[in-house]
């Protein structure tokens, strides 16, 4: 992207509170991250109980890019999970 894309981009965040939105969003939070940098389940989990993550080894910041076939693998497997667990079939 153009860098000054890139500016107006981070410019816009100022002000955003993603924990308020994670605690408002009434729904499960699921990530897939790669382990560049780490995942601190526990601290999500103290903004929204419900949070989980997939990390997947060896991959970046854009691992729907690095390796689409195994996030999306993995994506529809989150997927379906939550739909089990709605529908009373999961856990």
């Amino acid at each position: 992207m153009p860098p000054e894309i890139v500016a107006e981009m981070i410019e816009g965040f100022e002000g955003y509170d993603l924990a308020a939105a994670f605690r408002n969003a009434g729904v499960p939070i699921r990530a897939i991250n790669g382990d560049l940098w780490p995942t601190r389940t526990d601290v999500n989990r103290t903004v929204t109980p419900d949070f989980d993550a997939v990390v997947m080894t060896a991959a970046g910041h854009y691992p729907m890019l690095e390796r689409p076939a195994e996030f999306n693998r993995l994506l529809v497997e989150m997927v379906a999970e939550i739909e089990s667990r709605a529908s009373g079939r999961g856990r």
